[in-house]
């Protein structure tokens, strides 16, 4: 029987603005940012190493 690996979800999560700004999500907010930033970077994978962050649903934060 092979164990499954935990994952580790934040409970916190700053995202620094390049206009200077920021903005703190606390619990249930930032677990639901994780997630979906995950599923973007898995459909979004490419050589290039960067995650399209045009597909995060910004109005849901």
């Amino acid at each position: 029987m092979t164990e499954s690996k935990k994952e580790r979800i934040p409970t916190e999560i700053t995202l620094k603005f390049m206009t200077g700004g920021k903005k703190v999500l606390r619990g249930q907010e930032a677990i639901d940012f994780y997630r979906q930033a995950k599923v973007v970077r898995e459909r979004e994978k490419d050589n290039s190493g960067f995650t399209d962050v045009d597909n995060i649903d910004w109005e849901k934060l």
